[in-house]
């Protein structure tokens, strides 16, 4: 178990939540509080999560342009994506993908929100899509579908490393992607 450190006012309480796990602390200190943080659940097998895909594509969408922000949905591919930015990924590039999603990696954090722009889709051998990832860099954040069988936390300076060097839209501000989608989203695609 990894210890966190908080600078927090003499005199004021903290709480510190990790799943179903909840410690209130009274600082009576001058600096700091200590606390837990377990290590994340670590994955090291990949097809456990995702069996007989087929194909990886790199894509990128636009969380706004309908209501809901999972990429996909009831079998369904979110109306914001830009098919003209979807980059299949080589093997070497999906073994790449696979560690950066397993194994063991540290928590670096995020923030309470949650506007994906970058993902992936997993395809079988019918063209069926049998699961996905999809990435909010600005916060940190990230999900998957099938929701169970990934690291917990994922390693994401890896993961811009690889979206970067697919030349697919990386931007670290909501104004830079709203820039870019006002650009490049028109008649829905």
């Amino acid at each position: 178990m990894n210890l966190l450190k908080i600078s927090i006012l003499v005199g004021h309480f903290v709480s510190l939540a990790i799943g179903d796990e909840c410690k209130t602390v009274e600082i009576d200190k001058v600096g700091e509080a200590e606390g837990w943080i377990p290590q994340g659940v670590i994955s090291n097998d990949f097809t456990k999560w995702v069996k007989d895909f087929h194909r990886v594509d790199m894509v990128v969408y636009n969380p706004n342009a309908e209501r809901r922000q999972e990429l996909v949905k009831n079998e369904k591919v979110h109306a914001g994506l830009l098919p003209k930015l979807t980059k299949a990924l080589t093997p070497e590039e999906v073994k790449r993908l696979k560690g950066l999603v397993t194994g063991k990696h540290k928590d670096k954090g995020s923030a309470f929100c949650y506007e994906p722009h970058n993902g992936f889709l997993f395809y079988d051998k019918e063209n069926k899509i049998v699961g996905h990832l999809e990435i909010c860099f600005l916060c940190g954040n990230y999900e998957s579908n099938p929701k169970n069988g990934l690291s917990e936390f994922w390693d994401l300076k890896g993961l811009e490393k690889l979206i970067r060097k697919k030349d697919v839209p990386y931007y670290e501000t909501i104004k830079e992607w709203n820039e870019f989608f006002a650009k490049n989203m028109k008649d829905g695609k």
